[in-house]
């Protein structure tokens, strides 16, 4: 007798839990990612930035800006 195998493919909506999504404190965020943030704090408190030009100065990647914009956002709290 064989057996039979099945197959059950999941469909990936691409909207994965991101494990930052609860950080709601610096100290939370990962150690290579303070510095950043640090760099985001700067612009946005003394520099007088918006979001956008304080997270530039914070990564010059723009897929690290995509991934960390919105905790930061939510840290900062502004």
């Amino acid at each position: 007798m064989g057996a039979e195998a099945k197959v059950i493919l999941l469909a990936d909506d691409g909207e994965q839990e991101d494990p930052y999504d609860k950080l709601n404190k610096r100290e939370d965020l990962p150690k290579p990612i303070i510095l950043g943030y640090d760099r985001y704090t700067v612009e946005r408190e003394i520099n007088k930035k918006s979001h956008e030009e304080a997270m530039k100065k914070a990564f010059s990647n723009e897929d690290a800006r995509k991934k960390w914009s919105k905790h930061f956002k939510r840290i900062y709290g502004k």
